[in-house]
């Protein structure tokens, strides 16, 4: 009578969690170089056009220019070559003149994270939502709730940013840049701007607020 076949566990083994440990690394390389990749793709685009909208003077040639690009782009390359989006490019090499911090960025945080920052206009708003984003490996809709929260609002920083004392830590004085006039490309004037996620519990917070 032959034997019967031996089955296979079913629970985790050692073998079996290694290997999806290597699996999910490798999957976390992937996404991290990607979004890298596509985040100074990003850049250099919006370096090109601001270089381009500079010669036109902007105001409404900067408009059809940026309008024009987006139709063929679009027509290109499909989706994800909007107006809008091509306006984030513009915005992200304004507020990152030096492509090497931004690589040193996008290491850490993803095209979606930088999106939200740079629609802020204080530079001092923005480096804290970014160095404290790093820190706390806040997810995007993390990001976003602080923000609508006005979690900065309710700091010591706001209030008093000369008199706070570490802040801002030196990793973030190399990057601080001036606000960008108002133009066709500056947040103030892109369309249809709003936040939708829900504000976070006071409670949340507690450790960053003026006392």
């Amino acid at each position: 009578m032959p034997t019967p076949a031996t089955t296979a566990p079913t629970a985790a083994t050692p073998l079996l969690a290694e290997v999806r440990q290597l699996i999910d690394a490798a999957r976390q390389r992937v996404a991290s170089a990607v979004n890298a990749e596509l985040t100074q793709l990003y850049w250099h685009i919006g370096r090109r056009i601001s270089a381009e909208l500079l010669q036109g003077q902007r105001g409404t040639y900067g408009q059809q220019v940026v309008a024009e690009l987006a139709r063929q782009l679009t027509a290109d390359f499909g989706k994800g070559w909007s107006e809008r989006q091509l306006h984030y490019c513009v915005r992200v090499a304004e507020v990152f003149p030096d492509a090497g911090i931004l690589h040193t960025l996008c290491s850490q945080l993803s095209w979606s994270h930088l999106r939200l920052v740079i629609q802020i206009e204080d530079p001092l708003k923005r480096d804290f939502y970014l160095e404290i984003c790093r820190v706390e490996r806040w997810s995007v809709r993390q990001l976003q709730e602080r923000i609508n929260a006005l979690l900065y609002e309710r700091t010591a920083i706001s209030k008093k940013p000369r008199a706070t004392s570490g802040w801002p830590p030196p990793s973030l004085c190399s990057r601080r840049v001036k606000p960008c006039r108002p133009s066709c490309t500056s947040p103030s004037n892109w369309p249809g701007k709003s936040c939708s996620a829900t504000p976070i519990q006071r409670s949340e917070f507690s450790n960053f607020r003026d006392t």
